[in-house]
């Protein structure tokens, strides 16, 4: 996706850099932040500011424009009000473009592998992702998400 197609789906504001940038993944963590990839930079904790410099180029989404994201070379960034609901409203709309069914699995014991058996018995016939191992909280989704495709 290009920057420009994301910050219309956020309705963020280019802060730094260029609309024609192309994203090739999103992250959720700073830890796994690499070239060409966007961040949603909703971290409270410390900040590792020298690996993101280190993935430049890339691209950020914040609601605080910070000191020291300003200073990283070939860094884009993408200003919001509110991290969580541009964060939110990106996945979701992500989400909308396609058109499948959705199996959920819910439970007390067994949901884990209950998911990897119907996957495995799915995928015969179907393209089909999930969640990887048990990783099924919200801050889990995007990986999984952005499996889907045309």
């Amino acid at each position: 996706m290009s920057v420009k197609d994301i910050r219309r789906c956020i309705n963020g504001q280019l802060f730094k850099g260029s609309d024609k940038f192309m994203v090739n993944d999103i992250l959720y963590h700073h830890e796994k932040i690499a070239p060409n990839k966007l961040l949603f930079l909703r971290q409270k904790r410390k900040i590792n500011w020298e690996k993101i410099a280190q993935s430049a180029p890339c691209v950020i989404v914040t609601d605080i424009i910070y000191a020291e994201l300003e200073r990283i070379t070939m860094c884009t960034i993408i200003k919001v009000q509110d991290i969580e609901e541009a964060f939110w409203k990106f996945v979701d709309i992500y989400r909308g473009q396609f058109s499948i069914p959705v199996v959920s699995v819910t439970g007390t014991n067994g949901k884990t592998t209950t998911k990897d058996m119907i996957k495995h018995i799915l995928h015969f016939d179907h393209k089909v992702t999930g969640t990887k191992r048990s990783a099924n909280s919200r801050t889990h989704h995007l990986p999984y998400l952005l499996a889907i495709d045309s």
